[in-house]
């Protein structure tokens, strides 16, 4: 992890410039904190629910919550 804190550096040069550019590291939703997962899938209902835990470990772990359920 520490996704966020990586970075990636090209370094090159052009007409006897040296540069060096900062490329971002790709995100995803797998970046995303699985309390904040587990916020977001109680606006969900439960087909929606069982949808979306197909899109990664995260989603799944936080549908687990009984939190997610209680309102259900």
């Amino acid at each position: 992890m520490g996704s966020a804190l990586s970075c990636f550096l090209l370094m090159g040069s052009n007409n006897n410039t040296s540069y060096v550019s900062f490329v971002p590291p790709e995100s995803n939703l797998g970046d995303l904190p699985e309390s904040v997962v587990v916020y977001v899938l109680v606006y969900l209902n439960p087909q929606e629910i069982c949808r979306v835990v197909s899109v990664n470990r995260t989603f799944r772990r936080a549908s687990t919550a009984e939190f997610v359920w209680e309102s259900k």
